[in-house]
């Protein structure tokens, strides 16, 4: 893939500051952190990846990592959002990206990469991923949340975009959540540091296309049921990225009025 950044800064189309090479494959490189040395691998597949899920050190030679990526080089993932294609219903309900959630298995010793497809939409794509932090780089995690968009095939009065559990114990999505009209943001994992995998609370920005207004949902990463709503005063678009920080983290930084 080819960058650049001025286009990046001059506000140009994001087609014209990314331009992928459909005809080369993907490159991983890493770095290690105690001497700064950097190895080079081949994937031997073109592969695009914008979101990560979680990485981990199965060994001294082996590093696994979940990534949400697209692997046909036909289909730009960066058009999705085209405004061409959201005005037109047939175009909008035909999003198939050649999306999956995958596995990526690292060897450091013999040079190579294993690709292990986990997950694929039949429509549409699952991004996002998300998981519990405490597991963050350090061991393997069984559950990981993906936003699923453009998933329905018909926009009708329920269409929505969810959010999917997968469980790569059972290989597979084992719950999902999403009411009808809203349609889910990027998640985010606030875990329980005393707790499970599976305790915490997920946070979710929902969008009601049938009432044009936003939420603030609170979601039970266990269960998958809805624990509070918060409507906003006002409403926000298709805000994707979000992050979250304690109030105990911020509190040196907060104005008065937020102590």
């Amino acid at each position: 893939m080819d960058m650049g950044p001025k286009n990046l800064i001059l506000g140009k189309p994001i087609q014209e500051t990314f331009k992928f090479k459909g005809n080369e494959t993907t490159k991983i490189h890493v770095v290690k952190l105690s001497d700064g040395s950097v190895q080079t691998l081949d994937a031997g597949i073109w592969s695009v990846v914008f979101h990560y899920g979680n990485s981990y050190m199965r060994d001294a030679d082996t590093i696994v990592t979940y990534v949400s990526h697209y692997t046909d080089p036909k289909r730009d993932p960066l058009t999705v959002f085209w405004k061409k294609k959201l005005l037109n219903h047939d175009i909008f309900t035909d999003q198939n990206s050649a999306n999956s959630l995958a596995r990526f298995i690292i060897n450091l010793k013999d040079g190579t990469v294993k690709v292990e497809e986990l997950y694929v939409p039949e429509q549409g794509s699952v991004d996002f991923p998300q998981y519990n932090p405490l597991f963050k780089g350090v061991k393997e995690n069984r559950y990981t949340y993906l936003t699923s968009v453009f998933g329905p095939k018909v926009v009708d009065e329920n269409y929505k975009w969810t959010l999917k559990k997968y469980d790569s114990q059972e290989k597979k999505m084992v719950k999902e959540w999403g009411p009808d009209g809203i349609m889910s943001n990027e998640a985010r994992f606030v875990a329980d540091p005393n707790g499970g995998e599976e305790d915490g609370i997920i946070f979710m920005m929902g969008y009601n296309w049938k009432e044009e207004s936003t939420s603030l949902f609170v979601i039970d990463p266990k269960s998958m049921e809805t624990l509070q709503e918060y409507k906003l005063p006002s409403r926000l678009g298709l805000h994707f990225h979000n992050s979250w920080w304690s109030h105990e983290a911020l509190k040196d930084v907060l104005t008065p009025e937020f102590i």
